[in-house]
């Protein structure tokens, strides 16, 4: 069906750049550069996909702007040609985010590392503990100034099972556990649930810091317990595997946990600059 497509590696790779931001508008230097290649490859590419009407031009300003087409009639099947169904089970648990309306340019760039890394590797995604410091000023002016981000996790719930676990601070969050109102904010299939529970590979998440549920976790039957905290680790015991993702938000080298059919691991996110 999309032999038009795959037939131009640059059309590929310009059109992961639209679907992994697709509320995001680009225009043509900006991709070429991104590429690496030249601006005419590039605006051929950009006028053979608007006449396929996948995406839509405008211009702003001195800039012709180009954003993806959610609307076309083909969309989801473009997705799925584009980023193929993962062949096994990964699951992904990031702790403590705390985006406040200050979050420094490290750290976001650090979380558009962790989500394309889940797009093209993980099946499921785990949010663990305090996503917004209300601590920090107002939860909804946070998630306004970090739209994009809010927009990207939303998308991502159409390819990948996501689940928000709120910490104790996390009240902008907490309330969707409770049937609460403001869903326009997050796609319907993000799941807001107190615990994190995966039968098949065993495993526990919660948002507390706290590990002395671990013992109790393990009698229960399940292999892995994943908490919330300040500092990563794995720790092994007689009845099960304790680990931590380490606080995301607080600490120069930040970390997350993969688990998956082979085991567990907590992974630095530099290892994905490399």
């Amino acid at each position: 069906m999309f032999d038009w497509l795959i037939h131009s590696s640059i059309r590929v790779k310009m059109m992961k750049m639209f679907f992994k931001e697709p509320g995001k508008a680009l225009y043509g230097l900006e991709i070429a550069q991104h590429l690496k290649t030249s601006p005419g490859t590039i605006h051929r590419e950009l006028n053979a996909l608007t006449k396929q009407e996948v995406l839509h031009k405008k211009r702003e300003g001195a800039l012709i702007m180009y954003r993806l087409n959610t609307a076309h009639p083909y969309f989801a099947e473009l997705r799925k040609a584009l980023f193929p169904q993962k062949g096994k089970t990964r699951i992904l648990l990031l702790s403590d985010l705390r985006l406040t309306q200050k979050s420094s340019a490290e750290l976001l760039h650090d979380f558009s590392l962790v989500l394309q890394y889940a797009q093209e590797n993980s099946t499921d995604l785990v949010f663990l503990g305090n996503s917004v410091d209300l601590h920090a000023g107002d939860g909804f002016a946070t998630f306004l100034s970090h739209k994009h981000l809010v927009d990207r996790v939303n998308s991502l719930a159409h390819e990948l099972s996501i689940t928000v676990v709120p910490g104790d601070r996390d009240k902008a969050l907490d309330v969707f556990c409770h049937g609460g109102q403001g869903s326009r904010l997050f796609d319907s299939k993000i799941v807001f649930h107190k615990h994190f529970i995966h039968e098949k590979l065993g495993i526990f998440g919660d948002s507390s810091s706290s590990h002395g549920m671990a013992s109790e976790v393990f009698r229960q039957g399940y292999a892995y317990a994943v908490f919330a905290g300040e500092s990563s680790f794995v720790k092994e015991t007689k009845d099960g595997i304790l680990l931590s993702p380490g606080s995301f938000s607080q600490s120069k080298k930040r970390h997350f946990v993969e688990i998956d059919e082979e085991g567990a691991a907590v992974i630095d996110v530099e290892q994905l600059k490399a």
